[in-house]
């Protein structure tokens, strides 16, 4: 018995079956779309020398200010660099980075500043309280 492939039989010999359909003639496909470029990294912007800065102020009047007093004398500078930093930042979007560092620091100034107005209202009415029961 012969089969349909068999070289001995007289006639065309057939191939078989490929697994896989064959690749389509050159041209065929997705053609290519105009107007896109290809990927390019971008790295990020640097960020902006200040917005540390303005948050390690925050950071220390608020913390510092819990524990002695003194370093809260800071928190309004804090808030006044933080706020300079966030307004050049939103100045060049594409050229700084660091927002996030320089709101916190300008919100802990906030506090930081509140507090300190709090503890000089306290400080001059006790005084002030004091003085006059004195009299």
């Amino acid at each position: 018995m012969s089969t349909p492939n068999d070289p001995d039989e007289q006639g065309a010999f057939e191939p078989p079956a490929a697994a896989w359909p064959p690749p389509p003639p050159p041209g065929w496909g997705v053609p290519h779309q105009p107007g896109y470029a290809p990927y390019q990294y971008v790295p990020p912007p640097p960020p902006h020398p200040a917005a540390s800065t303005s948050l390690t102020l925050g950071l220390i009047s608020l913390i510092g200010g819990m524990l002695c007093y003194v370093p809260i004398l800071m928190a309004p500078y804090a808030l006044i660099h933080g706020r300079r930093t966030v307004r050049e930042i939103d100045a060049e979007p594409g050229r700084w980075s660091g927002r996030e560092s320089a709101s916190a620091g300008y919100i802990l100034g906030i506090i930081g500043t509140v507090i300190l107005a709090l503890g000089i209202l306290v400080t001059v009415g006790v005084v002030t309280l004091l003085v006059v029961m004195d009299a």
